[in-house]
């Protein structure tokens, strides 16, 4: 690092210590402790609220409090979770408005964060060093992002900055070598040195990315960084497009809108969602949004689309539940993810293109949604595997079954295979013997509604067309290999089921699991599929462990 950097790093870090030591003789010592399912929160007044300044525990999924002994957590503390190596996921309530210095730094397991809508500052260094952080959505009433928050998350890339944000602090995204794009919202007016698209190297020498894009209005702050640190620019008019949503929710009337993974509604004040309305902007592909809202009284109502109210106003009725899907070309390079904060219930698992989330036959109202679009292809919003949606009549036909997923392979050499079931292998290993073809289905379904759809990718024909439900994909007599497949459940039992699926392939063995129609295999390599292994498993349910200490994907790209 070079001499001003350093000196500015060093004098940062010994101000935090000695906030520490104050902490530590004044504040800490009278802290009272606050235990739920997630582990126990050291907690001290902050205003007329809380502030979280330690946490202990071994959850891997963390909740933060909206409330402690009926008040709100307000604010989470310098360092309150500095070096946590257990959590990998992390949501801040909406009631937090301040999340201080160092809070979560060098978190180095943390992959997901959902950051809730009240917040409206983020200390410096709060996130530095989460080198397992993904992607990260900054929603827009937080106004200041403060110096170097995002430094050195290596694993960082996707950044969503919503409309709102006024100031990005020195250095907030350097060392991150995983961005190669941000879209700065027109709202923010200044931007601190080397906030984006610098990387230093083992001797302290900094550098700008030689591949990095920086999007814009034309004459704003974004602009100006770009032309001052040699970032190409480009226009907000080529931006991607983006998902907006409002919310109208009782006492409180319609909320501002909210975009790309922010919370909309509220957490821990018992607030129905009354209505909402959906639309699209920027970009450049044709399409929309089309969705539809169960609600108290009435039942699922019919579909509306592109800003549309879905919903009622003036009548005091809850939406219970929501399905959405993207029309027209959006819908050919993108998914719409969304999930939603039920009464009773918390947060409940992210649902994709149509599926329920929400509850029906309970009587539970919704209180919060986040909605978000997602590149097909890219990683979906969460590693949570929860159930989105809870039908009160389903829910015990579903208790009731037992339902497998069986499949079966056509092997070069021996033809077809017979069939086999839940976590058995279809295929060989150590003959080099190609598959050429597959077929899938789902058995023990009772009567509930679903099935199962896969395409593969083939040696010199790329991928085919999905098939459902036992048919082949795949070629016979051609002697063409298998070198990628993907599978995902249909129908209602998707809303209750994950398919999990991992492919042995030429060369490198067994990869890593994909899911829920995420690709497995290979592209670009030439190498055939040898054998997989396939399984479902109901939402909710502890996950097993389903790694591969030899294999880093579950797909490989040449």
């Amino acid at each position: 690092m070079n001499r001003n950097l350093k000196g500015l790093f060093v004098g940062f870090f010994m101000f935090v210590a000695i906030v520490f030591m104050i902490a530590n003789n004044n504040v800490v010592s009278k802290a009272a402790t606050y235990t739920d399912s997630s582990g126990s929160y050291t907690y001290t007044v902050s205003g007329s609220g809380y502030a979280i300044t330690g946490y202990s525990g071994s959850a891997s999924s963390v909740n933060i409090p909206s409330t402690i002994n009926g008040k709100n957590v307000v604010v989470i503390g310098s360092g309150a979770f500095h070096k946590n190596k257990t959590i990998t996921t992390v949501t801040i309530p909406s009631t937090v408005t301040n999340i201080k210095d160092l809070a979560f730094s060098e978190c180095s397991s943390l992959s997901s964060v959902t950051i809730g809508s009240g917040v409206n500052a983020i200390g410096g260094y709060a996130f530095q060093g989460c080198t397992s952080l993904k992607s990260i959505t900054i929603p827009g009433n937080v106004k200041t992002i403060g110096d170097a928050v995002f430094y050195g998350c290596t694993s960082l890339t996707t950044v969503h900055l919503n409309h709102g944000i006024t100031s990005i602090g020195f250095f907030a995204f350097g060392q991150c070598p995983n961005i190669t794009r941000i879209t700065v919202p027109s709202s923010v007016k200044t931007i601190g040195e080397r906030a984006f698209a610098y990387l230093e190297n083992d001797n302290g020498k900094m550098s700008v990315m030689n591949k990095f894009y920086l999007y814009g209005a034309v004459g704003s702050a974004a602009e100006t960084y770009a032309d001052e640190n040699h970032v190409i620019f480009v226009k907000a008019n080529s931006t991607e497009p983006n998902i907006v949503y409002t919310t109208q929710v009782q006492t409180y009337g319609w909320q501002s809108y909210s975009g790309n993974g922010t919370c909309s509604g509220t957490e821990g004040q018992s607030k129905r969602l009354e209505a909402i309305k959906i639309g699209i902007e920027g970009g450049s592909i044709s399409g929309g949004v089309t969705y539809k809202s169960h609600i108290q009284s009435i039942g699922w109502q019919d579909y509306v689309s592109n800003g549309e109210l879905s919903g009622t106003v003036g009548k005091a009725l809850r939406l219970e539940a929501i399905k959405i899907y993207l029309t027209g070309d959006l819908a050919n390079y993108y998914d719409v993810y969304y999930r939603v904060h039920a009464q009773s219930f918390g947060w409940l698992g992210w649902a994709k293109n149509n599926q329920s989330a929400g509850t029906s036959g309970y009587g539970k109202r919704l209180e919060a949604i986040q909605i978000k679009l997602v590149k097909k292809g890219d990683e979906a919003p969460s590693s949570s595997y929860a159930p989105a949606f809870h039908d009160k009549a389903l829910d015990a036909k579903i208790d009731a079954i037992t339902p497998s997923i069986q499949y079966r392979a056509h092997v070069q050499s021996y033809g077809w295979q017979s069939f086999v079931s839940d976590w058995d292998m279809a295929g060989t290993q150590g003959k080099a013997k190609r598959l050429e073809a597959i077929e899938i289905k789902l058995a023990n379904l009772g009567n509930i509604d679903g099935g199962v759809r896969y395409c593969t990718h083939v040696q010199k024909v790329g991928w085919q067309d999905y098939v459902s439900d036992g048919a082949l994909s795949g070629t016979q007599g051609k002697s063409l290999r298998l070198e990628a497949i993907k599978i995902e459940l249909t129908g209602t039992i998707a809303e209750y089921y994950n398919v999990f699926y991992k492919t042995h392939i030429q060369h490198y063995g067994w990869l890593l699991y994909a899911k829920n129609g995420e690709m497995a295999g290979s592209s670009g390599f030439g190498y055939r599929m040898e054998a997989m292994i396939i399984f479902i498993q109901k939402k909710g349910e502890k996950e097993p462990n389903i790694t591969d200490s030899t294999a880093t994907s579950s797909y490989l790209v040449k």
